[in-house]
C-alpha cells in the first residue's frame, strides 16, 4: 500500500482496506527522494507509521528507507508482530 500517493483521507482508511485483502500487505509511504510523493517532515512519517500501526491491522510488513531508524517505531512494530523490510532507492547508478 503506498500511503504516499494516497490523500489524507484515503490514509485514514487504510487499515479498513486492508482488512479486504485476501494477501499479506506492506505499507509504506515513500519520499519524494526515494521515488515517492512524500514530502513532509519525517515526524509526520512516523506519526503516519506510528498511527497506523497501533491500530488493529492486518499489517504484515512495512517497508522503511535503510536511513529511516526510529527504535521506538521498530520495536512497537516487532511487538505487533509486524516484519520490517529494509530498503534502499537509487536513481543514478550502482548503490
Amino acid at each position: 500500500i503506498r500511503a504516499d500517493l494516497m490523500d489524507g483521507s484515503e490514509r485514514e482508511k487504510i487499515p479498513e482496506l486492508v482488512q479486504k485483502l485476501s494477501v499479506p500487505a506492506i505499507l509504506t509511504m515513500r519520499r519524494k527522494a526515494d521515488g515517492g510523493r512524500f514530502d513532509g517532515p519525517e515526524s509526520e512519517r512516523e506519526s503516519f507509521f506510528s498511527s497506523i500501526i497501533q491500530q488493529e491491522t492486518r499489517v504484515a510488513y512495512v517497508d522503511f528507507e535503510d536511513d529511516f531508524r526510529i527504535p521506538h517505531l521498530e520495536a512497537l512494530v516487532r511487538r505487533k508482530g509486524i516484519r520490517i523490510i529494509r530498503s534502499v532507492h537509487c536513481f543514478s547508478g550502482p548503490c
